[in-house]
């Protein structure tokens, strides 16, 4: 039974071990991977794509600007908490979205 167990910790980290959370910083373009930060202060690093499965993206500021396409993987989320204003002209492929308090999407296209 111990052994069991120990395997089973021991997936579970492999399969979370590679996840991170993301934290919006400044008000510029969300599809700009200069514009995340590892650390909610901005004192981490930033990601390299938005596509890692298990990233969480949380947006913690009112974002503006970006058109075009913007994806993020299937495997990831986006999560708006408490932001008032968005404002991004394009489309926003994103397949995990949560949003909590008041939140506001302006906008041409959300998928």
């Amino acid at each position: 039974m111990k052994k069991i167990y120990f395997l089973f910790v021991l997936i579970s980290l492999h399969v979370t071990g590679f996840a991170t959370t993301w934290y919006s910083q400044g008000t510029g373009d969300p599809s700009s991977t200069s514009n995340w930060n590892s650390v909610s202060t901005g004192t981490g690093s930033s990601p390299t794509n938005f596509t890692t499965s298990g990233d969480v993206f949380i947006m913690q500021t009112n974002m503006s600007g970006g058109s075009g396409t913007w994806t993020l993987g299937t495997g990831t989320t986006l999560q708006l908490s408490s932001v008032t204003f968005y404002d991004y002209f394009g489309t926003i492929n994103c397949y995990n979205l949560s949003l909590t308090g008041t939140t506001n999407l302006y906008g041409e296209t959300a998928n």
